[in-house]
C-alpha cells in the first residue's frame, strides 16, 4: 500500500492508494444506494445529495430497543470490495 495525498474523483481525499483503480466504485455514481453489487443496507431509507462539489448519500437510521428499554438509532452500510455481492 503506497500513502497518498491526492483528492478522488468526489473530492475526498485518498488515504492509501488504490490497488486496482480500473475497479474503483464510487457512491456519487449511483442513483440507488442498494443498486449494484457492492452496497447493502439493512433496508435504510437513503437520499442521494449534493453539497458544492460533494456528493454524499443521507441514511435514515432505524429505531433499535435495548435492553434498558431505551431506544436508540443504527445505520448499517456495508461496502463490499473485490467481487461485490454474490
Amino acid at each position: 500500500m503506497t500513502t497518498t495525498d491526492s483528492l478522488d474523483k468526489d473530492g475526498v481525499l485518498q488515504i492509501l492508494s488504490s490497488a486496482t483503480p480500473s475497479k474503483s466504485f464510487y457512491m456519487s455514481d449511483v442513483n440507488k444506494i442498494t443498486s449494484g453489487k457492492y452496497i447493502k443496507t439493512d433496508d435504510n431509507d437513503a437520499e442521494k445529495k449534493t453539497e458544492g462539489p460533494l456528493t454524499f448519500w443521507r441514511v435514515k437510521g432505524k429505531d433499535v430497543n435495548y435492553h434498558d428499554d431505551s431506544v436508540g438509532k443504527t445505520v448499517r452500510l456495508n461496502l463490499n470490495a473485490g467481487g461485490g455481492l454474490d
